[in-house]
């Protein structure tokens, strides 16, 4: 089963960056080229597949489009990876096996390849099949979630911060960033801020169309609890019991719902306890 579904969401995030990247053909070629190189480095699609079973758990099927915000999402984590290759940063002469952008192309047109990957997806993004609310939604997520407080780049930054303790010192480094190990473990690393945003984009677009049809979803997480740790509904742990207590007690708006979704993904992947 796993393994249909990994490769359902690899096929369907393939086809729709190969859709929705500009070819070779279209000028300027070269900086296509590059942002190809890195998309199609043999990637295993995660982060899209995150975001289109979020969709399908609460719809009970993959959504209308949801490969298109998947797409956007790879083509964001690729941008991220791009950067991260270059020499200012890791410096990095190998991805997943094949030279990287830079090593390849050189640093301008790298840099500039990770740029266009991000603002093609915001592109993307901006054309998804689905309500005006639930796009501005998502893209807000997003933003957030690649940004600098408890985001993307804001990992990035801290990444680098450690660097620089290590090279100067600990002591060196509390006097010029006073306050910076009160912050540091608020942040979360790169990739895991990426992997909430994929739950959270397919949560958006599947609850915002459905919002006042409450009960798929509640049935849908009770099939899940039941199926996935082989319990009967009154051997549910306290934490799911309270979940699904409240769809019976409560009205909940759209980010209500995509909050409890992204809730009930993180449940889910963590492993059975013993």
């Amino acid at each position: 089963m796993l393994r249909e579904i990994l490769a359902e969401g690899q096929k369907l995030t393939d086809a729709a960056l190969e859709r929705l990247i500009p070819p070779v053909t279209e000028p300027p070629a070269s900086i296509h080229l590059a942002m190809r190189h890195s998309v199609f480095a043999g990637g295993k699609r995660i982060r899209p597949i995150l975001c289109m079973e979020a969709g399908r758990m609460i719809a009970g099927s993959l959504p209308d489009g949801i490969e298109e915000v998947g797409a956007a999402l790879e083509m964001l984590h690729t941008y991220s990876l791009i950067h991260d290759d270059l020499p200012a940063l890791d410096n990095d002469d190998l991805r997943r096996g094949r030279p990287t952008c830079h090593k390849v192309f050189g640093e301008a047109l790298a840099i500039l390849a990770g740029d266009a990957l991000q603002t093609q997806a915001y592109e993307v993004l901006s054309r998804v099949r689905c309500s005006a609310e639930a796009r501005v939604r998502m893209i807000e997520e997003i933003a957030r979630g690649t940004g600098t407080v408890d985001g993307m780049i804001g990992g990035q930054v801290v990444d680098l911060a450690r660097g620089v303790a290590i090279a100067l010192g600990p002591q060196v480094f509390r006097e010029k960033l006073p306050g910076w190990e009160d912050r540091d473990d608020k942040w979360m690393f790169p990739r895991s801020v990426i992997d909430e945003m994929a739950r959270k984009a397919g949560a958006t677009l599947t609850i915002y169309p459905i919002h006042g049809t409450e009960a798929p979803f509640r049935n849908y997480f009770t099939y899940m609890m039941k199926s996935y740790r082989g319990l009967a509904p009154d051997e549910l742990p306290s934490w799911a019991a309270e979940i699904l207590d409240r769809f019976d007690h409560e009205t909940f708006s759209p980010q209500m719902l995509v909050d409890l979704a992204l809730e009930g993904c993180i449940i889910f992947a963590k492993p059975k306890a013993a």
